[in-house]
């Protein structure tokens, strides 16, 4: 069982050196396909050992499916820049390199963390993500920007016990420009797939989402981080909808 590591990159100098070290001695290839870096990415990745392509980006889900194809082994480990793994998933990897793998597709749990608070509840816990998959087994799916990775054969998946470590955000005000920019992502990609949305449809999303994550799941156990983290994503919940009102009267 051979496994290449696949990272999409666009200026994460500050974060993907962590993401390769979590991986470093376990994986047989490391693999960066950047989309224009101008902060070092690419010469970061080379120092660390890591394959850099060039490739332009046109969306998250398919710059995934197309870098997963790029990929030197028939196993592919997928990390965003900002993303590593515990030493227990570290450790299962292991494991099924020495056993040999029973599944088409591993997955874990995602640790988020709002700076270094580590978040248990709300809509960010459990979390679970399919990570490591055999190349051919399924794709990357969703709508941008909110991609997701589905085997074909459903069944031929298995949750392991350990985390994915996810270090996104240092607080409020970094969440709020990155849903300030997926509430436009999602709203193009809405629009290309000629969707519409009524007055009310964003007020609504929005006050649904909040419940939701701060009340329903829990998110008020996570403390202060909890209440910036519900509100902010009820409003990219209803933003991306008012977004999409906008451009469909252009």
């Amino acid at each position: 069982m051979r496994i290449s590591l696949v990272v999409i990159t666009l200026n994460e100098a500050d974060k993907l050196g962590d993401c390769l070290k979590s991986v470093a001695g376990l994986v047989d290839e490391m693999l960066v396909v950047d989309s224009g870096s101008t902060d070092g990415t690419p010469s970061l990745a080379e120092s660390l050992g890591a394959r850099v392509v060039y490739r332009p980006f046109k969306g998250h889900i398919e710059q995934k499916n197309a870098a997963a194809q790029l990929a030197q082994h028939d196993w592919v480990l997928s990390l965003d820049a900002d993303e590593r793994l515990d030493a227990e998933a570290r450790s299962e990897i292991a494991g099924l390199k020495l056993q040999g793998a029973q599944k088409e597709a591993y997955g874990w749990r995602r640790l988020n963390h709002y700076g270094n608070q580590p978040i248990r509840h709300g809509a960010w816990y459990p979390d679970r993500k399919l990570r490591l998959w055999r190349k051919q087994a399924g794709k990357w799916m969703g709508t941008n920007p909110h991609d997701r990775w589905e085997c074909a054969e459903k069944g031929s998946e298995q949750w392991l016990k350990g985390h994915i470590l996810h270090f996104s955000f240092k607080g409020p005000r970094e969440h709020r420009q990155q849903a300030d920019r997926f509430a436009s992502i999602a709203a193009q990609a809405m629009k290309s797939q000629g969707r519409t949305a009524s007055a009310l449809r964003p007020y609504v999303h929005s006050g649904i989402r909040w419940v939701r994550d701060y009340l329903w799941l829990g998110g008020f156990l996570d403390g202060k981080a909890g209440w910036h983290i519900a509100g902010i994503n009820a409003w990219e919940a209803g933003e991306k909808y008012r977004r999409l009102r906008e451009l469909n009267k252009i």
